[in-house]
C-alpha cells in the first residue's frame, strides 16, 4: 500500500484514530530458506588473508568424485575470466548451468555463490558495476532455467538479489567479524556451510569467494584471482 501511495500510512493512522478503521498487525512473510545479510555486517573488503583463512578450511574443489570435475575446472575458470572482464558470459553462464548431479548442480550453486557476493561484497564496497554484472548472469541464469532443476533456478534467482542461504550469509559475517578474536569464528561457520547438500555448501563458497574477489578487485584494481588454489 505504502509503495503506491507514500502517504498512506499517516492517513490510515488518522484513520484509525478516528475509530474509522481498524488496523490488524501481522508479521512480514519470510522465506525461511534464504535470507539477506545486513550491509552494516559485511566487510569494507575481503582481505587476502581471510580469503586464504576461508580456502585453508575448505576441501579441493571441484569433489574429485564428480563425473563433471573437469568440465567444472573449465567452468570456473572461465567464470573467473567474466568476473574480470575478459570472458563470454552468455557462453560462460549457459555452460555451468545445470552442469553437475543432484537438486542444485555444482556449477548452478557457483554461480549462485559468484552472484551473491557480487551483491553483498558490492554493496558493502559502493560498487554499482558489481551488482550490475550480477543482475546480468541472473538474467542469463533464467534464460537458460530449464537446462537445470526448478530448485536451482530458484536459488539463483535469490543469489542475483544478494540474498543467501542461511549457512552461506553466516559465512560473510564470519568473514565481517573484526574483533581480535574473529579467526576462531571462521572454522564453525565454513563447517555449518558444508554440511549444506553433498557438495552444495563447498559450491556455494567457492562461487561466493570469487564474487566477493570481484568486488574487492573492482574496487582496488586489482587482479581477480584465476585459480582456487
Amino acid at each position: 500500500l505504502t509503495e503506491r501511495w507514500p502517504n498512506a500510512r499517516s492517513a490510515v493512522k488518522k484513520l484509525s484514530e478516528a475509530g474509522l478503521v481498524a488496523i490488524e498487525q501481522r508479521a512480514a512473510e519470510v522465506d525461511p530458506y534464504f535470507v539477506l545479510p545486513a550491509e552494516r555486517d559485511v566487510p569494507p573488503e575481503l582481505t587476502g588473508p581471510q580469503r586464504d583463512a576461508v580456502r585453508a578450511i575448505l576441501p579441493a574443489w571441484p569433489d574429485a568424485a564428480d563425473p563433471a570435475a573437469g568440465r567444472l575446472r573449465t567452468g570456473r575458470e572461465a567464470l573467473a575470466s567474466v568476473l574480470a572482464g575478459t570472458g563470454d558470459l552468455v557462453g560462460t553462464v549457459r555452460s555451468l548451468v545445470g552442469l553437475g548431479a543432484g537438486l542444485t548442480p555444482a556449477g548452478d550453486d557457483l554461480l549462485a555463490g559468484a552472484m551473491a557476493g557480487l551483491v553483498v561484497f558490492g554493496t558493502a564496497l559502493q560498487r554499482p558495476d558489481a551488482r550490475t554484472l550480477a543482475v546480468r548472469m541472473g538474467q542469463e541464469v533464467v534464460a537458460h532455467a530449464t537446462a537445470t532443476t526448478p530448485l536451482a533456478a530458484d536459488l539463483a534467482e535469490h543469489a542475483a538479489r544478494g540474498a543467501l542461504v542461511q549457512p552461506a550469509a553466516d559465512l560473510c559475517r564470519a568473514i565481517a567479524d573484526q574483533r581480535p578474536d574473529a579467526d576462531s569464528a571462521l572454522p564453525p561457520a565454513v563447517e555449518r556451510l558444508l554440511r549444506l547438500g553433498h557438495t552444495s555448501g563447498r559450491d556455494l563458497a567457492e562461487g561466493l569467494l570469487l564474487g566477493a574477489s570481484t568486488a574487492q578487485s573492482r574496487s582496488s584494481g586489482q587482479d581477480t584471482p584465476s585459480s582456487s588454489g
